[in-house]
């Protein structure tokens, strides 16, 4: 007989209590998340459990602590000699009680089934029949479990009440605990958690000493964390941890700070030790990419200074990597250290070429252009990358123009080699070669030579010819002041105080030769003289009229 159907309309524990109600034997298959499970049931009684990548018994009794790596091997050698099962064995050698051994095998398919009903997983098929070869656990089968469906299912009910609660004070397993301070507890469930939360574990890897009680282990763990006998690991604490294994135990610390980050993705400590290790282990390119986060987080916070000691440690572990260059450029323009940019920036141009990003090689060079407008390097060098993408016309434009700025500052040697390599990315330019022909021959050279010349000899011509009109202009004003001077002595214009007279005959000289410096020195400083002689006269003669006015 054969049963198929999806547990979306029938749910996993009612299919359960139909096959016990019915006493079926054999196999129910359910699709789930984790891969098909396969439940084996002998008389409705639920005997067997499989799932792909599930550990054996014998590996969960050395999980647990129950028998040691060694017991088992011991118990394998022995076995060779018989034909007992290694369970039988090691009962027989007694390092384990065929109760206990039950009992552990018994409480582990309790788990795992309560677990399958708490995810309600997709389809079933179940198929009658005897327990078949090659599925089920060999040491388990041996044993005769057969749990009934009643007690499994309300079992199973009173686990998922006590999940919500459990996961509101262990939310994930990926979180860390670490005791502060002892508990009374002497049971082997917290001695043992205890020991395991020492905060280099996550709850996930702390739970794999209990495979055949996990839920059991799971509510003690929540118990402990209310009554705050143990505390979640924070970021500061797990890069302390990883500090401390790195010495003796890189390969743990790395797995501490990985799961530190997933939690604390921008913490600076765990970033750096994540740097650190990385490098350490060989894992350059985690190592790059920490320092990237590190970067971005010291940029953020201000701190400038550690940001560029990153960006060069990460330029020693990958030195081709283009963003690291980019970021160290950026950040000399931005503190002014022009030549760390500019060493930066050709660094980068000779990266981006390699695998042809000539655009990106071109926005670099820009860069530098602005801040070497001059260089002839650059000049070439961006020429060359615009012809890479096929923009010659460009090319040709910038060295024309880097070319004519060398001709105007008279440098041919170097403005022909602009204009040379010019050419040769643009052979049927003919404005471009002309100007090459030109230069090659030296008519520009004569050319300007003699224009200068011309220049110069005008230039001298002018101010010849200006020198004269001053010097004329400077004869005649000299002239014209004698003539005044003579007048005034022979007219005895100085003695009779007639002043007035004296000032018409300078102020004649002044206008007809302004800007002179007959003017300037001789003319204007005896204006200034009879200025100050007329205004002592003025007030000599007010006392004496106010006397007349008296007298009256």
């Amino acid at each position: 007989m054969s049963l198929k159907g999806d547990l979306s309309t029938l749910e996993l524990a009612d299919l359960l209590q139909n096959l016990e109600t019915h006493k079926r034997t054999g196999i129910l298959s359910v699709e789930g998340d984790d891969g098909p499970a396969h439940l084996y049931f002998k008389d409705g009684r639920l005997c067997l459990f499989a799932r792909e990548s599930r550990a054996s018994l014998m590996q969960v009794l050395v999980a647990s602590g129950r028998i040691s790596l060694a017991n088992l091997e011991s118990a394998k050698k022995k076995r060779r000699r018989t034909k007992r099962s290694l369970g039988e064995v090691l009962v027989a050698s007694k390092f384990i009680e065929e109760d206990e051994l039950f009992q552990i095998a018994s409480a582990r398919v309790l788990d795992e089934v309560c677990e399958l009903i708490a995810t309600q997983a997709g389809r079933f098929t179940f198929t009658q029949g005897k327990v078949p070869r090659g599925i089920f656990d060999p040491e388990e089968r041996r044993l005769g479990i057969a749990l009934q469906s009643g007690p499994l299912l309300m079992e199973a009910a009173r686990r998922e009440d006590h999940w919500h609660l459990i996961r509101k004070r262990v939310p994930s397993d990926s979180i860390h605990y670490i005791a502060q301070k002892k508990a009374t507890d002497d049971d082997e469930t917290t001695v043992r958690l205890l020991a395991r939360m020492d905060g280099t574990r996550s709850v996930n890897e702390a739970m794999a000493c209990f495979p055949h009680r996990r839920f059991e282990a799971y509510e003690k763990l929540a118990e402990l964390v209310e009554r705050k006998v143990l505390r979640m690991v924070g970021a500061e604490d797990m890069g302390n941890l990883a500090r401390d294994l790195s010495k003796h135990d890189p390969d743990r610390a790395w797995e501490i700070v990985r799961r530190g980050l997933e939690t604390h993705p921008q913490d600076i400590d765990l970033l750096a030790e994540q740097a650190v290790l990385a490098e350490h282990l060989d894992y350059k390119d985690i190592a790059v990419e920490a320092l990237k986060l590190l970067v971005h987080v010291h940029m953020q916070s201000g701190d400038r200074e550690t940001a560029r000691e990153e960006l060069e440690r990460a330029k020693k572990l990958h030195p081709e990597g283009t963003w690291i260059w980019e970021r160290t450029m950026a950040l000399a323009y931005e503190d002014g250290r022009i030549e760390d940019a500019t060493a930066d920036g050709w660094m980068l141009v000779e990266l981006y070429r390699k695998p042809g990003l000539h655009k990106k090689a071109i926005g670099v060079l820009e860069q530098l252009l602005e801040h070497y407008p001059d260089d002839w390097d650059v000049h070439r060098e961006l020429s060359r990358s615009l012809t890479e993408i096929a923009d010659i016309d460009g090319a040709v434009k910038l060295l024309e123009r880097y070319g004519k700025r060398l001709l105007s500052e008279e440098d041919y040697d170097n403005a022909q080699v602009a204009f040379e390599e010019a050419v040769s990315l643009d052979r049927h330019n003919e404005s471009v070669r002309e100007m090459l022909d030109r230069i090659k021959s030296g008519k520009l050279e004569r050319r300007r030579a003699t224009t200068r010349v011309v220049v110069r000899r005008g230039v001298m011509g002018t101010i010849a010819v200006l020198t004269g009109l001053v010097l004329f202009f400077e004869i005649a004003a000299r002239a014209a002041y004698r003539e005044a001077s003579l007048e005034v002595s022979g007219r005895n214009l100085l003695e009779e105080r007639r002043y007035s007279e004296v000032l018409r005959l300078l102020e004649r000289v002044a206008d007809n030769y302004p800007m002179t410096t007959t003017v300037f020195f001789d003319v204007n400083a005896q204006r200034d003289e009879l200025s100050r002689k007329m205004e002592g006269l003025e007030y000599q003669a007010a006392p004496d009229e106010e006397r007349t006015t008296g007298d009256e």
